[in-house]
């Protein structure tokens, strides 16, 4: 693999510090002394922390850059991954509130959930990769083709686009449109579509403190999603793989980890926080304005993952999530008045992962 210098990374502000350090770290400085030892004194300190933080800067990408240039295993540019998801769902009634709270769980029982997603990427260079997968569950089937950029060991960017449908399976909707006079969902025939461009930062702290042992890993990613469904008009609710009150229009993922990786079977521990929503309330019809449209759904997710061997990984996530809280149980969510948020356990999901 081809090795980059360092300073090709540096975004052109760090590139001009490099190129004028002497100036500003000394040359200001001589000529202060002349004038006042506090100013000297401050001026110093400003200029040991932006040299600081340039160290540390230049330390995470040499030492992410000696990592990949060290690997002597030259690989393959094609990649094949399969991915198979299973979560159970505990049912944890709606509990009717003036304010935000958290709803108790009422039953044993309330649903699972299957998919697989087989995953194929080609590795073009060291910046630009290439994928497509296909995602199967029993109520629907979504190719999807994306691509991703990684400009700086710690960046990157993607693009993406998929198309499906979807169909009804022991009462689970896979695609279905919201039926205003019955207050129901009518499955219908039509495709879903979805766009995306995403920008993802992560940072491993053993980076810039190697070891085995010091793998502290934070990632965060924010998603910019233009999603719909042929045939149906902006503002009217539909559902899509059994979620439901989604519109046609822009709306956001985001997500965000914190964990701690060991060279043990439990290969990582940590904690996830995801983040949906719609940009504004008028992306859904007037006739749904107390619903709150932008209603941010939140996800807390403690997870443990388990590395049995290079191909082969078990990830367990506990969800803890944030729905609309309302002051009423009559009709439909839709037409009722949105009162705050509530939160309760939604899920225990399983996702395996080989590699092939």
């Amino acid at each position: 693999m081809k090795k980059r210098h360092f300073v090709q990374f540096l975004p052109q502000i760090y590139r001009k510090y490099i190129a004028n350090l002497r100036y500003i770290g000394f040359g200001r400085l001589n000529h202060r002394i002349a004038t006042s030892e506090n100013t000297v004194i401050l001026s110093a300190a400003k200029n040991l922390f932006f040299i600081a933080i340039l160290f540390f800067f230049i330390a995470s990408v040499l030492s992410a850059q000696n990592a990949i240039a060290s690997e002597n295993i030259v690989k393959s540019p094609h990649s094949w991954t399969l991915t198979t998801d299973f979560a159970y769902y505990p049912k944890s009634a709606p509990v009717v509130s003036s304010k935000s709270h958290f709803a108790p769980l009422t039953g044993i029982y309330d649903g699972l959930q299957f998919r697989v997603t087989g995953n194929y990427e080609y590795t073009l260079n060291d910046y630009l990769k290439l994928g497509a997968e296909l995602e199967l569950s029993p109520a629907s089937i979504v190719p999807h083709v994306y691509c991703t950029y990684n400009p700086l060991p710690f960046l990157v960017f993607g693009a993406g686009a998929k198309i499906g449908t979807g169909w009804e399976f022991l009462g689970n909707q896979g695609l279905a449109s919201y039926n205003e006079t019955s207050g129901k969902y009518d499955n219908i025939a039509a495709c879903f579509y979805e766009f995306d461009i995403s920008g993802l930062f992560q940072f491993d702290a053993a980076a810039v403190w190697p070891g085995d042992w010091h793998h502290i890993v934070f990632v965060a990613s924010y998603d910019f999603r233009f999603s719909g469904v042929t045939g149906q008009s902006d503002g009217h609710p539909w559902c899509w793989q059994a979620i439901e009150a989604k519109v046609n229009g822009p709306n956001y993922y985001a997500f965000a980890i914190l964990g701690y990786q060991m060279p043990k079977l439990v290969s990582m521990i940590g904690v996830q926080a995801e983040f949906f929503g719609y940009y504004a309330d008028s992306q859904f019809d007037k006739i749904y304005n107390a619903f709150n449209g932008s209603f941010c759904e939140v996800c807390i997710n403690p997870m443990v993952q388990f590395t049995f061997s290079k191909k082969d990984s078990l990830i367990t996530m506990l969800y803890f999530k944030t729905r609309r809280g309302f002051d009423s149980d009559s009709g439909n969510e839709l037409t009722r008045n949105c009162t705050g948020s509530e939160w309760f356990f939604q899920r225990i999901a399983f996702r395996y992962i080989h590699k092939f």
